[in-house]
């Protein structure tokens, strides 16, 4: 009897420890409930109307607007006398580092409606993770609904090289000689976990930890996590699985090339976020595309020995800090500004010569 009390008393206990962990992480605000949800086309997509904390190099309050990408909302149509700009890639674009109003997508939608005297809106499509394959799949699922007049794609080589893209998301391949975006994405061991959780998923911080680290465990990524930089010194790859990289990088490069010429037939340009390499950037002019490089614009200026990646409050280098985004934001401004002036904004872009 005792045992069975202790038992009750234990378990009474624990349920109101969980409650009173839950509120306290809520009210104080240290963290928020998952912003974001399976979908069977996205893949991962955020939750419209839900908040964001962030804390890490820097620190952010912020929300999911009603049409579910983040900053102020604007609707799927959109008025005649606007000129509409769409903002793609990682966590750089995201910028969840940084209050909305200091975005630098902010400060291009104020900067350019006081140059152009017309009103401009700038959406912001970053998702943390982001490579180009999985913006290209982004972009035609989701945000061609919103008749954007021109789209910034932002690439470096670690977006387009990379093979470690989400296993949450639609993924793409060549079928004579066209891309097809593949959504194989929803039979996978990670997305049918997500499935089988959502009844909980996005209604407690706690048990969205114990989600996250689960999910990660199956994933292999536990002693990564925990060992950190010193887990690289355990790790030896094998010659086969060296050659298999290798030869997976040849496939991904036809792939990657195909999605340039697509995305030069439309209404769009490329921002390098901070290193590309000389054959993809040769790629890029020989086919026309729209190319934007604000850090070569920043590193050949009077700004050049401004910190953009540091983070003087918590000693951190990463994502662009207030005075990257002030810059990035100032130097993008002109470089769209002085295209608009060469092209009218409804014909396909051509430009070259901010490189």
């Amino acid at each position: 009897m005792t045992t069975i009390k202790n038992t009750f008393l234990f378990l009474v206990v624990l349920i109101i420890s969980f409650i009173a962990i839950e509120l306290f992480l809520s009210l104080a605000e240290i963290n928020s409930l998952s912003s974001s949800t399976n979908d069977p086309v996205l893949g991962s997509k955020l939750i419209s109307g839900r908040n964001q904390i962030f804390f890490n190099e820097g620190f952010s309050l912020g929300k999911v607007n009603e049409f579910g990408y983040l900053g102020k909302g604007y609707p799927y149509e959109k008025d005649t006398n606007v000129f509409r700009i769409a903002l793609l890639g990682d966590s750089y674009v995201e910028g969840c580092q940084v209050f909305s109003r200091d975005h630098f997508g902010t400060i291009i939608e104020k900067t350019l409606k006081e140059k152009l005297n017309k009103k401009i809106e700038v959406l912001n499509f970053g998702m943390s993770g982001f490579c180009l394959i999985d913006c290209y799949c982004y972009y035609n699922n989701f945000v061609k609904k919103f008749n954007t007049d021109l789209v910034l794609f932002f690439v470096t080589d670690e977006d387009i090289n990379t093979l470690e893209t989400s296993n949450r998301r639609p993924k793409c391949s060549f079928e004579n000689d066209s891309i097809k975006i593949s959504y194989d994405f929803i039979n996978n061991k990670v997305y049918q976990f997500r499935e089988q959780t959502k009844w909980i998923r996005g209604k407690s911080i706690l048990l969205g930890y114990f989600l996250g680290l689960k999910e990660k465990i199956n994933l292999g990524l536990a002693p990564k996590i925990l060992f950190d930089k010193y887990y690289t010194i355990f790790q030896n790859f094998s010659k086969d699985e060296q050659i298999n990289i290798s030869l997976s990088n040849k496939v991904m490069e036809p792939i990657i090339k195909g999605i340039i010429l697509e995305l030069n037939k439309q209404n769009i340009a490329f921002v390098i976020k901070n290193n590309l390499s000389d054959e993809y950037l040769s790629f890029m002019l020989q086919n026309n595309s729209t190319v934007f490089n604000p850090i070569s614009e920043i590193n050949n200026s009077e700004n050049k020995n401004i910190e953009i990646n540091y983070w003087k409050v918590t000693k951190k280098y990463g994502h662009w800090n207030h005075s990257g985004h002030q810059l990035i934001g100032k130097y993008l401004t002109e470089g769209i500004y002085n295209l608009l002036m060469e092209k009218h904004i409804t014909e396909p872009i051509t430009y070259k010569k901010r490189l």
